[in-house]
C-alpha cells in the first residue's frame, strides 16, 4: 500500500517536475486575475454575518447543507482576516487549476501534446463567473481547497489501484459535496471527462468498445455519483441532527410545483439561450461555449466520415458533458445563482478545448485556429473579470465612504448620545463610480440589497460594526411606522435626508 501511494507521489512530482512552466503560468494567471483581492479589504454581506455571529452563520451553514464547509471552518476558527482568507484562496486556486491539469494528464494516457494542458490555466481559472463566487470573501479559501479535494478524491477512486484509497477517495468525495451542490455537477464532469478520452484512446487504437463494455463504465459513473451524493446527504442530516439545527436545506432550491410549470419551462430555455448565445457585452458569458459546441460537432462528423469506432458512445458522453451546466436549471425548475455554476462551467469549456485540441493536433492550420480561438478568449475572460474585481473594489470603497459620510453627518447635528438611537434607512443608493459593473452580487453595492426594507438598515448596520460603527437595530414595526416621513424628506446628501424621530435615526437615500 505504502509503495502504491509513493509511486502515485512520485508520479505528480514527475509531472510538476516537467511541466514547471505549466505550473508557473497557473500560479502567474490566477495572480494576475485576482491579484488586487491581496492589496484591499473589501468583504460582502455574507462575510459581515461571520464577523459579528460566527457560530450564528457556521449553523447557517449547517441548515443549509453545508457542514463539510463548516468543518473546514476548523482551520481559521473564530477569527475573519480578510487578508489571509484571500492569500489562501489565491494559493489554492492556482493548485486546484495544476492538479486540474494532472487529472486531464492521467485521463488522456500521454497521448498529446502537453502544451495543450496551458489551455486550462487560460481558460479554467480566468472566468467571469469566479468573480461571483469570489465574492464571498468568507468562502474563498475553503473553496479553492474544496475544488483541490474534489480533483484528489476522483485521482485516488480512478488512479491509486489500492482499496483502501479508493474507500478514502469516495469518502472525501462525499464531504466535498457536503461544502458545496456544485461540486457534485464539477465531479460529474471530471469523470464523464475520464470516459470520454478512455473512448477516443480505445478508437485510436482501433479497439470497438461494447454497449456491454459502455453500459459498466456510464453505470459504474452514475452509481459513484449517486452513492456519494447519498452519502454527504447522510452527513448533512447527521450533523443537523447533533447540532440540533433545523433545516432549510431545499427552501426555494425547487420550484417544480411551486409555480405554474409554463414559467420553469421558460426559465429553463433562458437559461439555455444566454449559455449557447449570450448577448454582446454579458457580463458573464463569451460565445466560447457556442464555439466548443461547433467544433465538436464538426469533429464528429469527421468521425463518421472516417468511419472510426466509438463514435455514438462520444457523442453521448459530449452530450452528458454538455448537459452539466443546465444540470441545476433542470432539477431546481429555475434560473440558478450564477455563482453556482463554478467551478463546474469553465472546467466544461477548457476539457472541451483540450479534447477538441487533442483531436484536431495534427491539422496545422485548425491546430493553430483553436490556438488563436484559446489566446482571444483568454484576454476576454482575464479583461473582463480583471474589471469585476476592480468594479468590487471601488463600490466597497465608495459604500465605505458613504457609510462614515452619514455618521459624520449624524454626529454633525449634535444628538445626545447618538450611539443609543436605531439607525433606520429608506430607499437605495447605487454605485456612482465610473468603473462599476453590475453582476448578482458583483459591483451591487451595500445600500440597494434588499430596498424598501427593514433589511438595508440591518445590512448596513452590520457593515458599520464591523469597522466600530455602532447604532441600535430597528424593528420591521419601526420602519413601517416611520414609512410617511420618505415621501416627505429629501435625499441624501441634501439637507433635512436626516431626522430624529421618537428613538430612530431616519435617513432618506431615495425617493
Amino acid at each position: 500500500m505504502v509503495n502504491k501511494k509513493k509511486r502515485q507521489e512520485r508520479k505528480m512530482k514527475h509531472f510538476i517536475k516537467e511541466n514547471k512552466g505549466l505550473a508557473i503560468y497557473s500560479f502567474l494567471m490566477v495572480f494576475a486575475t485576482y491579484g488586487i483581492k491581496l492589496f484591499n479589504n473589501t468583504y460582502a454581506i455574507d462575510t459581515m454575518h461571520l464577523m459579528t455571529n460566527y457560530r450564528g452563520y457556521l449553523k447557517h451553514w449547517v441548515s443549509i447543507g453545508r457542514p463539510g464547509l463548516v468543518a473546514l471552518k476548523l482551520l481559521t476558527y473564530n477569527y475573519v482576516n480578510v487578508y489571509f482568507l484571500n492569500l489562501l484562496a489565491i494559493i489554492f486556486f492556482a493548485i486546484a487549476t495544476i492538479l486540474l491539469c494532472y487529472y486531464v494528464d492521467l485521463s488522456t494516457k500521454q497521448i498529446y501534446n502537453k502544451k495543450y494542458l496551458y489551455i486550462i490555466p487560460s481558460i479554467f481559472p480566468t472566468s467571469q463567473l469566479f468573480s461571483e463566487q469570489f465574492y464571498f470573501v468568507l468562502q474563498n479559501f475553503e473553496f479553492s481547497l474544496g475544488i483541490c479535494l474534489v480533483i484528489l478524491s476522483l485521482i485516488a477512486i480512478y488512479h491509486i489501484p489500492n482499496k483502501i484509497f479508493k474507500l478514502f477517495g469516495f469518502l472525501l468525495l462525499a464531504f466535498t459535496l457536503t461544502m458545496y451542490q456544485s461540486f457534485f455537477v464539477f465531479a460529474c464532469t471530471l469523470i464523464l471527462f475520464k470516459i470520454l478520452m478512455a473512448l477516443y484512446f480505445a478508437q485510436l487504437n482501433d479497439l470497438k468498445i461494447s454497449f456491454k463494455d459502455y453500459a459498466f463504465k456510464i453505470g459504474h459513473f452514475i452509481l459513484l455519483a449517486i452513492s456519494s451524493l447519498v452519502l454527504s446527504q447522510l452527513m448533512a442530516m447527521l450533523a443537523k441532527k447533533v447540532l440540533n439545527v433545523e433545516s432549510s436545506y431545499l427552501d426555494n432550491m425547487i420550484l417544480w410545483g411551486k409555480r405554474p410549470l409554463i414559467d420553469s419551462i421558460n426559465d429553463i430555455k433562458d437559461y439555455a439561450k444566454e449559455l449557447f448565445f449570450p448577448q454582446v457585452g454579458d457580463t458573464f458569458f463569451t460565445p466560447l461555449f457556442l464555439i466548443c459546441v461547433l467544433l465538436l460537432v464538426i469533429v464528429l462528423i469527421n468521425m463518421s466520415y472516417l468511419k472510426r469506432k466509438n463514435v455514438f458512445f462520444i457523442f453521448i458522453t459530449l452530450l452528458g458533458i454538455l448537459i452539466t451546466p443546465l444540470m441545476f436549471t433542470i432539477l431546481g425548475g429555475k434560473r440558478p445563482a450564477i455563482r453556482g455554476e463554478v467551478p463546474n462551467f469553465p472546467a466544461v469549456l477548457a476539457l472541451l478545448l483540450i479534447f477538441i485540441m487533442i483531436y484536431w493536433g495534427y491539422n496545422f492550420v485548425l491546430k493553430h485556429l483553436l490556438i488563436g480561438i484559446v489566446i482571444f478568449f483568454t484576454f476576454i475572460q482575464v479583461r473582463e473579470t480583471t474589471n469585476l474585481e476592480y468594479s468590487e473594489y471601488l463600490t466597497a470603497e465608495e459604500d465605505l465612504r458613504t457609510a462614515e459620510m452619514i455618521t459624520n453627518n449624524i454626529y454633525s447635528m449634535e444628538i445626545e448620545n447618538p450611539e443609543s438611537y436605531k439607525l433606520l434607512m429608506y430607499g437605495n443608493r447605487s454605485p456612482r463610480n465610473v468603473s462599476n459593473i453590475k453582476g448578482e452580487t458583483n459591483g451591487v453595492s451595500l445600500f440597494e440589497f434588499m430596498p424598501n426594507s427593514v433589511h438595508t438598515s440591518l445590512n448596513t448596520l452590520l457593515y458599520m460594526k464591523t469597522f466600530g460603527l455602532n447604532f441600535n437595530d430597528p424593528t420591521p414595526e419601526d420602519f413601517e411606522k416611520h414609512k410617511a416621513l420618505q415621501a416627505e424628506m429629501n435625499v441624501w446628501p441634501s439637507k433635512d435626508s436626516i431626522r430624529v424621530v421618537d428613538d430612530c435615526i431616519v435617513v432618506n437615500l431615495s425617493k
